[in-house]
């Protein structure tokens, strides 16, 4: 019986969506499972957005058993794209919604490759990492540890969840300037988040220097230290 799976296409690999529509019916049995997307976005010839070569998947049978998650990349790194806002909170509506028992869960959109150095020079640009588009509302209920990377976060993202009454460590790396009031105001509402405390946040500054707790963020004296936490267990 195969409880937990990890990077099964290597570690360079990426799992592509037909792969990962199947693991629930393959693996009905996984508790862990770690691994990443081979998403090739171009963009559409209307409206700047962009496209999976198709509609966005859902996953038709949910992971039951599964707790843990760790996708470490929404998108290929050679896609050249980024997901727009609105499809990247669609591919996350549709994790959701397969996921209702996962307790630890980490997910990075990940960074595409902009293209050859000569491209680059040419002034081709990546898109901007993309928002979440309300998403965060449908996160499985009993949350105990949460990380986002690459996701730039609304100052109202996390405000339509209800209750995150078991969330006890929160990471939030590259995700935008609302980051720190985002954890801020977490901390602050002891009705919805009674057992999140400041020493088990996480804000990543994107500037080089790591993670820092959030207690020296907020309160950064002369004695403030990194922490070097990369949000997993």
């Amino acid at each position: 019986m195969l409880t937990e799976l990890a990077n099964p296409f290597g570690r360079e690999g990426r799992a592509d969506w037909a792969t990962i529509q199947a693991l629930p019916e393959l693996f009905p049995e996984l508790e862990k499972l770690t691994l990443g997307f081979k998403t090739y976005l171009t963009e559409a010839e209307t409206n700047d957005r962009t496209d999976l070569l198709g509609a966005i998947p859902t996953i038709p049978t949910p992971f039951l058993r599964l707790t843990d998650l760790t996708i470490d990349s929404l998108v290929a790194s050679h896609s050249g794209r980024h997901f727009t806002t609105p499809d990247a909170g669609c591919i996350l509506r549709n994790l959701f919604a397969v996921i209702p028992n996962v307790r630890r869960l980490s997910i990075t959109h990940g960074t595409g490759w902009a293209g050859s150095q000569a491209q680059q020079r040419m002034g081709r640009k990546l898109n901007a990492h993309p928002g979440v588009d309300g998403a965060l509302a449908d996160l499985p209920a009993f949350l105990d540890r949460l990380v986002l990377r690459e996701f730039i976060l609304e100052p109202t993202d996390f405000d339509t969840i209800v209750s995150l009454q078991s969330l006890r460590k929160l990471v939030l790396s590259c995700c935008g300037p609302n980051a720190l009031q985002i954890v801020k105001g977490l901390l602050a509402d002891k009705e919805r988040c009674p057992h999140l405390k400041p020493a088990s946040c996480f804000v990543h500054r994107a500037t080089g220097s790591g993670l820092q707790s959030l207690e020296d963020c907020v309160d950064p004296g002369p004695a403030v230290s990194a922490v070097a936490e990369s949000g997993e267990e």
